[in-house]
């Protein structure tokens, strides 16, 4: 029998960690539907499953977000980090026509991707772990907000959603 044991998900780091990898480049298949991450600027197409080629995705015209009122809010303190992505406030339509298929979260260790498929609105909750966990030391300077936060925890973490209609954009942290 295992001991039970309370384990701390507190990041133990007086450092702001280090990206591992460089930006996702994200890739869809015409046919199918099916989506794809890579890392870096590398191949501008991958194989689909279908046996199709998958395109790369670019950016549409307003690439910080454009039509899409992209916010979160980071959440729960040194022992249950998380955060919440939200799209025009969770207004945006969720339509097969016109919805969000997709959002991504990039961070320290990686990257982090939910479909919206069939979901009545558009916002997700993206857990934090490991030296994500670091992301949100709730010490008072970084309940003041973004703007006064001395340790730029979040800094070059990436959100990025793919809307049916517009495309994808993102959302530099």
């Amino acid at each position: 029998m295992i001991p039970e044991r309370s384990y701390s998900t507190a990041c133990m780091a007086s450092r702001r960690p280090v990206m591992h990898s460089q930006c996702p480049v994200f890739f869809r298949c015409a046919r199918c539907g099916a989506v794809s991450a890579s890392y870096g600027a590398g191949a501008e197409g991958v194989p689909c499953r279908c046996g199709e080629v998958q395109k790369r995705l670019s950016f549409s015209s307003g690439e910080e977000g454009g039509d899409h009122g992209l916010s979160y809010v980071v959440f729960g303190g040194m022992e249950h980090n998380a955060i919440r992505v939200v799209v025009d406030n969770g207004a945006h339509p969720m339509t097969k026509e016109h919805g969000i298929g997709w959002i991504a979260l990039f961070t320290y260790e990686g990257l982090q991707m939910k479909f919206l498929g069939g979901s009545r609105t558009s916002s997700v909750t993206f857990a934090l772990a490991g030296e994500d966990a670091y992301s949100f030391c709730n010490r008072q300077i970084c309940r003041m907000g973004r703007e006064h936060c001395q340790f730029k925890c979040k800094r070059g973490w990436q959100i990025y959603g793919w809307c049916t209609v517009h495309g994808l954009y993102r959302l530099v942290l």
